[in-house]
């Protein structure tokens, strides 16, 4: 399903989700939010049975300026869902957003800048909040609410401006942690036909094999340094699954693939190792670590 839209769009906003009743209202709204950029829609609806089609339609008739573009199937997987989007999409440049995260109203135009000022940037994501079920972020470091000292009579920025549109390459901390949440991606799409879209036989944490074949193909993974995007954190995604054994596996996995592909310091490996036993630490043994860990991991390597 296809809504009729009049406006030609700069992004393509893609989505999958199954059974996003509850987020899903909140996420659209934050898309159709974005100021000062023409987007379009693409949702794969990987056989969702609450009210998830509904609410799609509903949004589509709502927003007929825009291409919205729902593809209901029977539950192909993630893997399958993501790449059925980003071909359906339109524009040479695609921005995903999960059905439970938020976007700020001026995400897509501030990556949107960055990638048509700097064609060296193939892949960049944003800072990120992290939010509970029913949180709100707080956008405040994301916008300069600060008056022109030069002048008393100059208007202060529009509130929601993004700031200087600094941007950091990250590729390095591929080999100790995913720094990259998949909400606060736009990549080209010509990337992702060069690495041929993500790996549809993995079950977990498609986003950081992508970045990792990305790394190793000799692309760099860039990083607006501006919190643009709002994850959240509930009890059915896999983020909040990281103890699992699979999961710490797969980490494991990946953190060493990146390190011998990107030529890391070797002693990154058992760091790599050292995570999975932290991870396996009870949690009032791994909190009090949690600040320091945190600071330890901030600084890339040169």
């Amino acid at each position: 399903m296809t809504s009729q839209y009049a406006a030609h769009a700069q992004v393509s906003c893609i989505m999958t989700v199954r059974n996003g009743r509850e987020t899903l209202p909140a996420t659209l709204e934050s898309v159709s939010a974005q100021r000062e950029i023409e987007w379009e829609l693409i949702v794969v609806d990987d056989g969702s049975t609450d009210e998830t089609l509904d609410l799609l339609q509903q949004f589509a008739r709502s927003h007929p300026s825009h291409r919205v573009e729902i593809v209901p199937t029977g539950g192909v997987g993630r893997g399958a869902a993501l790449n059925l989007a980003w071909r359906a999409a339109s524009t040479g440049l695609i921005a995903n957003v999960d059905a439970d995260d938020l976007y700020h109203p001026t995400k897509l135009a501030a990556q949107y800048q960055v990638l048509m000022q700097r064609p060296d940037v193939e892949l960049l994501s944003t800072e990120s909040h992290y939010i509970g079920a029913g949180e709100q972020p707080d956008w405040s470091a994301a916008v300069n609410h600060e008056p022109d000292a030069t002048a008393e009579s100059a208007a202060p920025p529009e509130p929601g401006a993004p700031r200087s549109l600094d941007v950091s390459d990250v590729t390095s901390l591929l080999g100790r942690f995913n720094p990259v949440n998949h909400s606060s991606v736009m990549m080209r799409r010509a990337l992702l036909e060069e690495l041929n879209g993500y790996d549809e036989s993995r079950v977990r944490q498609l986003d950081y094999d992508l970045w990792v074949r990305a790394a190793a193909a000799g692309k760099r993974i860039h990083q607006l340094n501006r919190p643009l995007t709002a994850k959240r954190l509930h009890n059915r995604q896999s983020f909040e699954a990281r103890l699992s054994l699979a999961y710490l596996t797969s980490s494991f996995r990946l953190q060493n693939r990146a390190i011998r592909s990107l030529g890391l310091p070797i002693h990154l490996h058992a760091l790599a190792a050292l995570r999975v036993l932290y991870r396996l630490l009870p949690q009032w043994v791994r909190r009090p670590l949690a600040r320091k860990k945190r600071a330890l991991l901030s600084t890339p390597d040169r």
